[in-house]
């Protein structure tokens, strides 16, 4: 695995932030391209080659799937979701995976790798129940 490239857009700056330097720390191959505060900033900077995009699930629109905003057509970045707080499960059924706050920094690295090393075309969950799972 070289280099890979990370985008995060997540409102919260301690949050952020606190990722960016978390994942520094444990891999020097994988590389913060960028911190946004939500998905218009990290528009605007119009990042090129971006690998994994970690998103917080609560900044996408109630009526819109992390894939129409970010199509397979126009992306082959990873979408991992970071949530918290209460999130409908079938809002993170388009997301290539996501990670868990209370992960520890080998822990977060290990679920990234195995994330990317996954195809865009393995098998994703179609269950219909809806659930909402509190990520804290």
């Amino acid at each position: 695995m070289s280099n890979l490239r990370i985008a995060i857009i997540e409102p919260s700056p301690a949050l952020g932030y606190g990722l960016k330097k978390l994942i520094g720390k444990f891999d020097a191959e994988l590389n913060v391209a960028g911190v946004y505060r939500d998905i218009v900033s990290f528009r605007k900077d119009a990042i090129n080659e971006i690998d994994i995009i970690l998103i917080n699930p609560l900044l996408v629109d109630f009526h819109a799937t992390v894939r129409d905003i970010f199509p397979h057509n126009r992306t082959s970045a990873f979408l991992v979701a970071i949530p918290y707080g209460f999130i409908n499960e079938e809002a993170l059924k388009d997301y290539d995976g996501k990670l868990n706050l209370f992960d520890d920094g080998a822990t977060l690295i290990q679920k990234l790798k195995t994330i990317v090393g996954k195809t865009k075309s393995d098998p994703v969950d179609q269950s219909n129940d809806i659930k909402f799972t509190a990520y804290y």
